[in-house]
């Protein structure tokens, strides 16, 4: 009988030794296979973001070249102006310069002859096939930089008016290739929600099939045997659901990442379209006044190139934690690339919204960002689209708006606020509905 108990206990051993590991293996395998999948498409995702940022800086810097030109026109035949003439046509080269750069990169996929994704026969159709939008860029900008050289008024105003054409059609379409890197942006989330969906219920149903193929077998040996082997059961049991809960917590920390930006912690870019179009149906609803702050840190990349990149990360973060103890608690802030920060006020007056952001400005200026015995000031610009001041029904446009005020608050000596005013729209051509 001994003899016999001890070959049983011996064949238990091994067979629980077997299928312990058989389980560990099933989870470690779905453990991997959900982390390589969703970091997969974490990465493509990124790179979506990062190729949005850059259409939607062509897009804008089609219209600077196309009011550059305006300017040049003014400065060169009505006022002779020599420091306006050198000063638009520097900026001409530079955008003209950063835009074609920005169509290489959108058009073949490559940073510095580096491959970084792969472009979609869509974006491809866009840019090589009836649209042809490389081609149209390049001769936008090769017909932009013509106009330096050109003395005689009339052929510059003849140009003009093509240009004005031109930067129409190409604005729609350059804004349909925005439009695009959004969309698959988002098809990529809705594929990480997808993958999470799956690897949870596939990780449900593996563990329903190791209880009843592993676990309960198992089990009734061990109750055969001695009442110390219902011990070795809880604690296998213990494990399987904290393994459970790690992976639950694991799908909540990457569905966080996707949706937060790493440095700060705050909202992404991913975050304001949903949070934007929920204030304007609260705005349509209750008639509850809003604003948008736009907010850039001025000469941030003169602090990188001085005192590195790790001292640029901790003023993006010592600004971030500025911004949410001056703003208060149900506003939103978003960090939506480099050093530009958006902020939705609710249920705020034209009045309010100027004093809160001037605090903030006189916060950042008077804060000390000091790091390994290196202590440096800076200040921010602030562009304000109130609802009060003009409706739109579009948070798209609501962007351009604040936008174009942080540029005039940019051009005006930086380190002030520039509230968005319709008479604007007579130098950008956005309309005020």
């Amino acid at each position: 009988m001994d003899s016999n108990i001890n070959i049983t206990k011996t064949n238990l051993k091994k067979s629980i030794t077997t299928r312990y590991i058989i389980a560990l293996s099933l989870i470690a395998i779905l453990s991997t296979i959900a982390f390589y999948s969703l970091h997969k498409v974490l990465e493509e995702s990124e790179q979506t973001a990062y190729l949005v940022n850059i259409s939607g800086k062509q897009r804008m810097l089609s219209q600077h070249l196309a009011l550059d030109a305006h300017r040049l026109y003014d400065a060169k035949f009505k006022e002779n102006n020599n420091l306006k003439i050198s000063l638009y046509e520097g900026f001409i080269e530079k955008y003209s310069k950063e835009m074609l750069e920005a169509n290489n990169i959108l058009s073949s996929g490559k940073k510095f002859d580096k491959q970084i994704y792969k472009l979609s026969p869509t974006i491809k159709e866009l840019y090589f096939g009836s649209t042809n939008l490389a081609k149209r860029v390049m001769s936008y900008n090769e017909l932009i930089l013509n106009l330096k050289s050109l003395e005689n008024k009339d052929e510059y105003y003849s140009i003009l008016k093509e240009l004005s054409v031109l930067s129409e059609t190409l604005l729609n379409d350059l804004n349909i290739v925005v439009l695009q890197y959004q969309k698959e942006g988002e098809e990529k989330i809705k594929l990480i929600k997808g993958i999470e969906s799956f690897i949870w219920i596939l990780t449900l149903f593996v563990l329903v099939l190791e209880i009843l193929f592993i676990f309960q077998p198992m089990v009734r040996n061990i109750i055969e045997l001695t009442n110390s082997k219902n011990k070795l059961l809880k604690t296998l049991q213990s494990e399987v659901e904290q393994r459970t809960i790690h992976l639950e917590n694991a799908n909540k920390k990457l569905s966080d990442i996707a949706y937060h930006d790493p440095l700060t912690g705050l909202k992404n870019r991913f975050s304001l379209e949903h949070d934007m179009e929920d204030l304007l149906k609260q705005y349509f609803e209750h008639h509850a006044s809003y604003a948008v702050l736009l907010f850039d840190i001025d000469f941030f990349k003169k602090v990188n190139d001085t005192y590195g990149h790790d001292f640029g990360d901790f003023v993006l973060e010592e600004i971030a934690k500025i911004f949410t103890n001056s703003f208060r608690i149900g506003d939103k802030i978003y960090r939506t690339g480099g050093e530009e920060f958006i902020v939705l006020l609710n249920r705020i007056s034209y009045e309010d919204t100027i004093k809160i952001a001037q605090k903030t400005l006189e916060l950042v200026e008077k804060y000390p960002f000091t790091k390994d015995e290196i202590t440096i000031y800076k200040t921010v610009s602030c562009g304000i689209f109130h609802s009060d001041i003009c409706e739109t029904s579009k948070y798209k446009e609501i962007l351009k708006y604040a936008d174009v005020a942080l540029y005039e608050a940019k051009n005006t000596g930086r380190n002030k606020i520039q509230l968005y005013k319709k008479d604007y729209k007579e130098l950008h051509p956005i309309s005020c509905s």
